[in-house]
């Protein structure tokens, strides 16, 4: 996805994120936000942020 982690997967009815971590595991964030816009964009942007750290 551009713009996102490297290698995540979004799913658009669920807003949540999958995204390789650290380790070769895959993590996942799920974003509970009404507007789908805002939630895509929030998981985007935490996602880039959480696949540096974990």
């Amino acid at each position: 996805m551009s713009g996102s982690a490297d290698g995540a997967s979004y799913d658009d009815i669920y807003g949540q994120l999958w995204f390789p971590c650290r380790g070769g595991e895959f993590c996942g964030i799920q974003v509970d936000i009404n507007d789908p816009d805002k939630r895509k964009d929030v998981a985007l942007r935490v996602g880039t942020i959480l696949q540096g750290r974990v």
